[in-house]
């Protein structure tokens, strides 16, 4: 038995080595190939922000449009800021944070109406409405949280 093994252990070693030959040979490739997929990964993240940046080109052009067309006459905005940063599963989210005035306490109401019954939002909460003074007359404070969903 031991005479048999003895005979079988020179072969065993010598392909052993040439498996670590062809193993050290292909380590390049692997390499190569792990890089190729880093760097194709870099690739695709760059296309998915171009496409992603593409899809809202027009969305904020539609919004300032549809504001432009409802806010009532004695209402105004002090702020409006968008922020668009969470993937969905069907697109992106984001919100409009509005800070106004109007002289017209309904006027609010209005709007928050026509937002909420525009395809473009998801839903429109008022934050806060208060009374303040505004060049000496009373006016209505106010703070609306829009939110909205694009599909990509």
């Amino acid at each position: 038995f031991q005479v048999d093994m003895n005979s079988q252990f020179p072969p065993l070693e010598a392909k052993i080595d040439e498996l670590k030959k062809f193993n050290n040979a292909k380590e390049k490739f692997v390499k190569d190939i792990k890089e190729f997929e880093k760097e194709g990964k870099a690739i695709q993240d760059k296309i998915n922000k171009i496409n992603f940046l593409d899809a809202l080109r027009g969305y904020e052009i539609e919004i300032h449009k549809f504001f432009q067309k409802t806010l009532p006459q004695k209402l105004w905005f002090d702020e409006l800021v968008y922020s668009f940063d969470q993937k969905s599963e069907f697109g992106i989210t984001g919100e409009i944070r509005i800070r106004g005035l109007s002289y017209n306490p309904s006027d609010i109401q209005l709007l928050r109406k026509a937002i909420k019954e525009n395809i473009l939002f998801t839903e429109c909460e008022i934050q806060k409405q208060n009374t303040v003074d505004f060049e000496g007359q009373k006016v209505e404070s106010f703070e609306l949280v829009v939110k909205m969903e694009k599909r990509l």
